[in-house]
């Protein structure tokens, strides 16, 4: 499954034909150690090489949520998704925490996007988007991933330099910052 970067057709539909100026974005593929694999046209997020991700849901929230939680490193190959169960296993800290996107399962509304400060500037909020728009796909959840028009100013920052800048929605209410350091 293939999500390219044109509004020719919704994200994930079967393509036969390649456009010309098409450029594919992501490809979701299973894993054989997580969830799926996402994997990235390099010129997305470079320097990023080795981010992988941890799948929370949150099936009591209302409305139904879920998050993907950034970790940069080894432990498991770039682009994989494990679930929370998996990563308990694996004895990596919380504290490695790179980033983070929480969105809503049955709108595809984005609730929250955060990444450390160490780590931003670096694209991981767009890798962080791009990945979590493929895995709503990937499990048949509706929509894509969108912006309701209530962000931080970092949020305005990132949704300025999208080239998919129809996925924020026109700026409406600018939030409060995640944490004090921001």
């Amino acid at each position: 499954m293939d999500g390219w970067l044109t509004d020719d057709f919704p994200d994930g539909a079967e393509v036969e034909t390649i456009g010309d100026g098409w450029i594919r974005s992501w490809t979701v593929s299973e894993s054989q150690r997580g969830l799926v694999q996402v994997s990235f046209a390099r010129f997305r997020t470079p320097g990023l090489d080795n981010v992988w991700f941890v799948n929370v849901d949150e099936p009591k929230a209302e409305p139904s949520a879920t998050n993907l939680v950034a970790f940069v490193g080894d432990e498991l190959p770039a682009g994989t998704i494990v679930s929370r169960y998996a990563f308990a296993t694996m004895g990596v800290h919380n504290d490695r925490q790179a980033g983070a996107v929480r969105w809503h399962t049955q709108t595809g509304v984005v609730h929250q996007v955060y990444v450390a400060p160490e780590w931003r500037r670096l694209q991981l909020a767009t890798r962080l988007l791009y990945t979590a728009n493929a895995f709503n796909i990937a499990r048949d959840w509706p929509g894509h991933l969108h912006g309701d028009g209530r962000r931080t100013e970092l949020g305005e920052f990132l949704a300025l330099a999208s080239l998919v800048p129809r996925r924020f929605g026109e700026l409406k209410e600018t939030m409060p910052p995640m944490d004090a350091r921001d």
